[in-house]
């Protein structure tokens, strides 16, 4: 197994220790990997992934799972995926974010990105409502199919967003887009669009930013 470049004590620290009963032990049935995933060991005998342990959001001293947010705005019927992301606000420190793609066929407005945040209300707690829910079109991904997150979070607050390329677009973007939520908000002017539903700027700049042309 690697270890963190330069410092492969921290790998033994972060990733084996924290349930290990006996440090001294050289046997590696003593030295349980932990994941950073929380799950829970249903009735049934499956085991059900709950997301990672450490990705939550303090919303005024409640600690909240993305994971737990995404799944309630899922029982939408119309939404096909979502992601969660927090921003800062000035009253509760952090609050989520919701990003929600929908299945073909499927308009979405304003209507219906209120019928997303009612879920989430409905399913966890007002404390959860989202600041703003985007429905949006796609999500940029990974070349294994895992939403770029911090392409998100850029997007909302404003940030740099790194460097990257759309894994669906092999060999393109892979320069540094326009820092900023403004810049790419200005390249709207040369990306076809016919879909003007609620929070389809943000989507379109963020394929822009992905999909360099």
């Amino acid at each position: 197994m690697q270890t963190i470049w330069g410092d492969p004590d921290r790998m033994t620290r972060q990733y084996f220790e924290r349930y290990c009963k006996n440090k001294n032990s050289k046997d590696w049935r003593d030295w349980p990997y932990f994941a950073g995933d929380g799950a829970v060991h249903a009735a049934d005998g499956y085991f059900r992934i709950l997301g990672r342990i450490d990705d939550v959001i303090n919303v005024a001293g409640h600690r909240l799972g993305t994971k737990e947010i995404e799944s309630a705005a899922l029982t939408v019927p119309e939404v096909a995926e979502a992601a969660v992301i927090p921003v800062p606000d000035e009253l509760k420190g952090r609050v989520p974010e919701v990003h929600a793609s929908l299945k073909p066929g499927v308009t979405g407005d304003g209507a219906l990105a209120q019928r997303v945040s009612k879920a989430i209300e409905t399913e966890i707690s007002p404390i959860a409502r989202p600041r703003k829910v985007w429905i949006v079109p796609d999500m940029p991904k990974t070349r294994s199919g895992k939403t770029m997150r911090r392409v998100l979070a850029a997007l909302s607050t404003g940030g740099n967003h790194g460097r990257h390329h759309d894994a669906r677009q092999p060999g393109r973007g892979r320069e540094d887009p326009p820092a900023g939520r403004g810049a790419l908000i200005r390249r709207l002017g040369r990306i076809p669009c016919t879909r003007r539903v609620q929070g389809i700027q943000l989507a379109a700049a963020s394929r822009a930013g992905l999909r360099r042309s």
